[in-house]
């Protein structure tokens, strides 16, 4: 089943997650949605045709896609986080979730998620994990 994931920024995209919404993989495409909050997120989400999407954020951003998660969890079939903040909002249990640091980041001990540090070459498998974490954990 093809995945849409939904990249939320607010402050500033990531570069790494820009990188995944460049082109479409045979798993999933991915588009940049701009936000002022996590209800402008959820009447966007409302508007979409996409029964279910995927959300990812970065850094503070990731606070605003929790958030929609949490209000929104029958919409939101996974979550991936890029060096999200040390101190989160709890997110259902039932959504998988993925937690993606690069080097000085540590993932959030309230999350019940995957975590995978990307070491020296943060974006050269990224397209890869995702893929295999949407294939082998996203219904």
């Amino acid at each position: 089943m093809y995945k849409h994931v939904l990249i939320l920024q607010k402050n500033a995209c990531s570069t790494l997650l820009e990188e995944i919404s460049a082109d479409p993989t045979p798993v999933y495409a991915a588009a940049v949605l701009t936000i002022d909050s996590s209800a402008e997120a959820m009447e966007v989400l409302d508007a979409l045709v996409w029964e279910r999407v995927i959300l990812a954020a970065s850094e503070a951003d990731c606070i605003p896609a929790l958030e929609v998660a949490a209000g929104l969890p029958g919409r939101i079939a996974g979550i991936l986080l890029l060096n999200p903040p040390e101190h989160t909002p709890d997110v259902p249990a039932q959504i998988p979730t993925l937690v993606l640091t690069t080097a000085g980041h540590v993932p959030p001990a309230n999350l019940p998620a995957e975590h995978f540090p990307l070491q020296d070459n943060p974006s050269g498998h990224l397209r890869e994990i995702i893929s295999a974490f949407l294939t082998l954990r996203v219904a």
